[in-house]
């Protein structure tokens, strides 16, 4: 999917929650909890002046992602160096609202261990 790109950056979140049938403290305070995804793994490319450095995120840092840390990691995934990648972002919320309408044509269906993939060639020049 990203075989193209110069340096991908790559967002894996998994989708839903399924509650725990004991009482777990890590699902409690997790993001799967409050928001009904976590960052199941991320590859960030950061542009720090002249260069690009790639940072990994395993899918054991983001189960441990604090709902008050979520959005600086969403946050981070757009940024260019500079700012937030407005225009970036605006495309995906438009893609988004497209599957959210897609999803709701399958009323009553559940999808269970669900994960939504996002890439974007972060290659500045």
């Amino acid at each position: 999917m990203t075989f193209d790109y110069k340096k991908p950056n790559i967002l894996d979140i998994k989708l839903g929650k399924k509650k725990p049938k004991k009482s777990n403290v890590k699902f409690e305070n997790s993001t799967t909890n409050s928001h009904c995804f976590r960052i199941n793994g991320m590859v960030i490319n950061l542009n720090d002046g002249d260069k690009l450095e790639e940072c990994f995120l395993s899918k054991y840092f983001g189960q441990k992602i604090t709902v008050d840390e979520i959005e600086n990691y969403l946050a981070l995934f757009f940024f260019d160096g500079k700012r937030i990648n407005q225009a970036l972002l605006t495309n995906l919320i438009g893609e988004l609202d497209g599957f959210i309408a897609a999803f709701k044509l399958f009323s009553g269906v559940k999808f269970i261990s669900s994960s939504l993939f996002m890439a974007f060639d972060a290659g500045f020049s």
